[in-house]
């Protein structure tokens, strides 16, 4: 959610799906990363894999991760780009959204606003269900494509193509959302290949395993990736006050 919160900080409403996407489409990009750092970690010798895995990606974590703390700036008032006059027409371009310029100032009412307000439950409600399922593929992703009866190699192969349909998929919806301007629309859409994804890996669960049909179900369920920018970048561009946002 902190990609919406940042984006809606620099970004008019009409410009902030596809910024939000844009975000979200290096999941996609850092499974096909991962699957590939896997694949040739798996023939490291000395460390058992999981844990060169989890060494490397830490240590780049640590890297990065100052990086951005000196490099990135919090808000237009302390973007160290701007000139002065140029910080007023940035705030002034992002008045026509009414949702706050981020403003460090902590507001209480703010607080107890959202807890009245029935879009927080609608919007929590649609995040954890549409997460549910978004976690579940990225942490037993790769056991299920095991337990399809592939090797340890070829399983960290196969998540290769997952990865690239989340990236597709995140980028796609963004646009549709962009052009068609009806996020609840293209949501209920893009819900539609998840639902017929499980119910081909439940009918090879129950039937006749085959491969195939099972592998196609869990490529589908890549389409849930589809539903999160829309969903941040929504409660992003309709909420107002910075605090209340965060």
């Amino acid at each position: 959610m902190t990609q919406g919160v940042i984006t809606a900080q620099w970004y008019r409403r009409s410009e902030q799906p596809i910024r939000v996407a844009a975000w979200y489409s290096t999941n996609g990009i850092a499974t096909m990363f991962s699957a590939i750092l896997a694949y040739g970690l798996g023939h490291s010798t000395g460390l058992a894999p999981w844990r060169a895995l989890f060494l490397t990606a830490g240590l780049m974590t640590v890297l990065t991760a100052p990086v951005i703390w000196l490099v990135h700036d919090s808000s237009i008032e302390t973007a160290r780009f701007y000139t002065p006059q140029e910080k007023e027409q940035a705030t002034e371009r992002l008045r026509a959204n009414q949702t706050g310029t981020g403003s460090s100032e902590f507001k209480w009412h703010q607080v107890l606003e959202l807890f009245y307000d029935t879009k927080t439950y609608l919007w929590l409600a649609m995040s954890l269900l549409l997460n549910v399922g978004a976690a579940v593929t990225n942490i037993f992703g790769p056991t299920l494509i095991g337990n399809f009866g592939f090797d340890d190699y070829t399983t960290c192969l196969l998540n290769i193509p997952f990865g690239f349909l989340q990236l597709v998929w995140i980028l796609v919806s963004s646009w549709a959302v962009h052009h068609i301007r009806l996020k609840s629309a293209i949501l209920a859409i893009f819900i539609i290949p998840v639902v017929v994804g499980l119910a081909l890996l439940y009918s090879e669960a129950v039937g006749a395993f085959r491969q195939g049909p099972s592998l196609a179900g869990y490529y589908l369920l890549s389409f849930l990736f589809g539903g999160n920018p829309l969903i941040v970048s929504w409660i992003a561009a309709n909420t107002a006050g910075q605090t209340k946002k965060t």
